[in-house]
């Protein structure tokens, strides 16, 4: 685990409510949301990298979009798995290392 995972495992349990749900949090996500939606479409399959507790992944899934989330922090991807997100802990740069379908077939 990197230092980072680390540091997140410690906020995990309350991650949420320090960001997700503040002001801040939700003004970002909004104008990320407002790309994504139109981006992607039922049927792809993108990579979420830090997926934190997996709200954007339950967004795409949502709409029919097929994730692959990984996140460097424990605390994390136990919190995106207790939402349903199919999460498993892999920091960034051992994305060699990922599980799942050729990254040849996911949309870019």
């Amino acid at each position: 685990m990197t230092n980072i995972g680390a540091a997140f495992d410690n906020i995990a349990s309350v991650y949420d409510e320090l960001w997700t749900r503040s002001a801040a949090g939700l003004a970002q996500r909004a104008a990320v949301w407002r790309v994504a939606d139109e981006l992607f479409i039922p049927g792809d399959h993108v990579l979420d990298l830090g997926c934190g507790t997996g709200e954007d992944a339950l967004r795409l899934e949502d709409r029919g979009v097929r994730v692959t989330a990984i996140d460097a922090s424990a605390g994390m991807v136990s919190a995106a798995r207790l939402r349903g997100v199919d999460a498993q802990q892999l920091a960034i740069e051992d994305i060699d290392g990922i599980h799942g379908p050729s990254r040849a077939r996911w949309r870019h």
